[in-house]
């Protein structure tokens, strides 16, 4: 697939679904009724957000648009404990903040000078 495509999503891991906490939409009519399926999925009903966002995609046949899949080896969330060469690391898997900065700091990705910041 080439081009600007409707989408850029990742998957959670390599063998579950998709996350909808992370992608790039473009407003092509595809993805307008995609997010309307999300969201149709979610309103009022016993189901995960990102189980909706994978319902969606699927009952909308994803892979028969231009779709594109972020490769596993670029984007990762938590399921990848080393992620070095990464470009974008999700550790939304984390809730405690003090555990996900120590997460980020251990492998080199926290930045963030807290002292400047008065943190």
């Amino acid at each position: 697939k080439g081009g600007a495509g409707d989408m850029y999503i990742y998957r959670d891991k390599p063998s579950a679904g998709f996350c909808g906490g992370f992608g790039y939409y473009n407003p092509t009519n595809f993805t307008k009724e995609m997010v309307h399926q999300w969201a149709k999925a979610v309103t009022g009903k016993d189901m995960t957000n990102q189980g909706a966002f994978n319902t969606a995609l699927s009952d909308l046949h994803w892979e028969t648009h231009d779709v594109h899949v972020m490769p596993d080896d670029k984007f990762t969330s938590g399921w990848n404990k080393s992620p070095e060469g990464h470009v974008f690391v999700h550790a939304n898997w984390m809730t405690d903040h003090n555990g996900k900065i120590g997460y980020l700091k251990a492998h080199k990705l926290w930045k963030v000078n807290q002292t400047e910041l008065g943190v």
